[in-house]
């Protein structure tokens, strides 16, 4: 069944449609051959009757008057009946009265049957009738017909309906592949459809019904389904067509405004969602203007003052040497504000490790090199910077 199962649907309508003729072909003439051989046969066999009955009749004088010679003539006649190759009389008594064959071979003694009787065995169709005149048992004839003729007959006639139950199977092949059509082609140009839809991504195409049956309602969920998706997909690019727009219109703000754009997520990792492009040539000069300060031809100096936060912390880590004044406010906001005076050091927004070196740091006699000491320490920790000091 899974060589069925793989077959398209036109070579199945054809498997099927001819396995069914074909086998009730084959049943009903099997029926008619059977029927018809059996007929061929009864009619030989009462043919042959009614020729021994007729010869019967003719023996009677012979047999009455025991005119052996009259009964030999009688079966002589049975020449021009070219089935019947052997014929005997017998006598009331059983014994051989007159006898007939067609070939030279002597004539055997055959068991004597006094009732009517016929059989077919050894090729050979056998037949006794008794002889009676006026309720008076007289004798029995035996005749013996050649089934050769039967033979022919059934032969010539089995090879003739052999020949027309090929001819009706070619027939219905040829209906077969002519009527299939009906069915396999609406399913087939579904298929066709169904496949240049999914290649062409096309879902205007529709197939045009053809009936009312099944293969119409087919034909109907397959367009109403088209009818869906096409919809959905007109939708689709409505809305990202318009998103689209939004977002064109969205960059060119962003582009005309003196500065970066960005949105970003509120968790540790500060994700980011949008950065505009201008954002690009602003990281890009100022990692320029960075690398130039770390491998310039010549020490740079930075001299830092007042607040020294976020960029301005940036630009002097780079540098080859800082020299920090008194009162300096300096740091990151990822790390946190370092500040010192004349009389006092404060640390701001750090926690643990840092704290601990802040403040071992203080006790350092030399306050500029306590505040360079936490310079290139907030540095080292900052991710945007590190690149410079290694």
């Amino acid at each position: 069944m899974g060589i069925l199962y793989n077959l398209s649907i036109r070579n199945k309508l054809i498997g099927i449609t001819l396995f069914v003729t074909i086998l009730a072909l084959g049943i009903g003439f099997t029926l008619v051959i059977f029927s018809n051989i059996t007929t061929f046969k009864d009619e030989m066999k009462n043919n042959t009757i009614v020729t021994a009955q007729v010869i019967g009749e003719y023996c009677v004088s012979p047999l009455i008057f025991d005119d052996d010679a009259g009964a030999e003539e009688i079966l002589s006649k049975l020449a021009d009946v070219p089935a019947i190759t052997k014929a005997r009389v017998y006598d009331a008594d059983e014994g051989l009265f007159a006898s007939f064959s067609t070939s030279e071979e002597p004539v055997a003694q055959s068991p004597i049957v006094r009732e009517r009787s016929s059989e077919f065995a050894d090729h050979y169709l056998h037949v006794y009738q008794p002889i009676v005149y006026q309720d008076e048992y007289l004798g029995t004839i035996y005749l013996q017909a050649s089934t050769k003729f039967l033979d022919i007959k059934i032969r010539d006639y089995l090879r003739y309906m052999i020949l027309l139950m090929a001819g009706l199977t070619l027939i219905a092949v040829f209906l077969a592949i002519r009527l299939q059509r009906i069915i396999s082609r609406p399913i087939l140009d579904l298929a066709r459809v169904a496949q240049q839809i999914a290649e062409d991504k096309d879902y205007s195409i529709r197939v045009q019904k053809q009936g009312n049956d099944e293969t119409g309602l087919l034909y109907d969920g397959f367009n109403n389904m088209l009818d869906q998706v096409q919809y959905r997909e007109t939708e689709r690019d409505k809305a990202y067509d318009a998103l689209r727009e939004s977002e064109e219109k969205f960059r060119t703000l962003t582009a005309n405004i003196p500065g970066a754009v960005y949105r970003c997520a509120n968790d540790p990792d500060w994700t980011m969602y949008f950065i505009s492009d201008v954002i690009e040539e602003i990281s890009d000069t100022f990692q320029k203007i960075t690398q130039a300060i770390k491998y310039a031809p010549f020490p740079v100096v930075a001299a830092p003052f007042s607040m020294c936060l976020g960029g301005g912390f940036e630009m002097i880590a780079p540098c080859r040497r800082v020299v920090a004044l008194a009162e300096l406010y300096c740091g990151s906001v990822e790390l946190g504000v370092v500040s010192s005076g004349d009389r006092h050091l404060d640390v701001r927004g750090l926690r643990g490790e840092d704290e601990s070196f802040f403040l071992e740091q203080a006790r350092l006699a030399d306050r500029s090199q306590f505040l360079l000491e936490v310079v290139f320490h907030s540095a080292i920790h900052m991710p945007c910077s590190s690149c410079c000091l290694n």
